[in-house]
């Protein structure tokens, strides 16, 4: 599985930078996911986080579409995403500050709302199977992860790894970041 959902971030990456950069950009792009060391070490683990790359871009890509169809997919993937990790809720955000600045507030509504009710399922399954087990074990994730030099400290460590597996000693780990630094200043 985390193999397929690998080649299917390829894939989606190919296409949705291909709509906003072109084929031959597209195609640097997608090799350079295909062939990072990082990302070929960790597409043979089994996370939620490759699961959650596919959503990402997959909604990225659907935010472009117009009708029914696209809409209806577009919150399935923010409904379902907070259900695979509690980090999932960062698809519906994105997906929810693109269409806030292409100026589509009804859909970034609708997006921000399934996001919510996904988020809200997961508290109802933690209150009907266990909810001082669910609780303590929210209370404990948020205990790994509360300062806010959390994220910065793991961006920089390079003994930080995939799972605490694999560590990202690869210098293409810094050049992705950088990568979406410039993304960002360029859209």
């Amino acid at each position: 599985v985390p193999v397929l959902c690998s080649v299917a971030c390829v894939l989606l990456l190919y296409l949705l930078v291909r709509r906003h950069l072109g084929r031959p950009v597209a195609l640097v792009a997608a090799a350079l996911l295909a062939f990072t060391p990082v990302a070929i070490t960790a597409s043979a683990l089994v996370e939620a986080e490759w699961l959650l790359a596919v959503f990402l871009l997959a909604a990225l890509l659907l935010i472009g579409r117009r009708g029914r169809l696209g809409v209806g997919a577009l919150l399935a993937l923010c409904l379902l995403a907070p259900l695979v990790k509690e980090t999932g809720i960062l698809v519906p955000a994105s997906a929810c500050l693109l269409l806030l600045f292409t100026h589509r507030w009804r859909l970034a509504v609708a997006v921000a709302a399934a996001g919510a009710a996904g988020a809200g399922l997961i508290v109802a399954w933690g209150a009907v199977v266990d909810w001082p087990v669910f609780l303590a074990t929210m209370q404990a994730q948020l205990a790994r992860h509360a300062t806010p030099s959390s994220p910065f400290a793991f961006l920089m460590s390079l003994s930080s790894g995939y799972g605490n597996r694999v560590p990202f000693r690869d210098p293409v780990w810094y050049a992705g970041l950088l990568g979406l630094v410039a993304a960002g200043v360029v859209c």
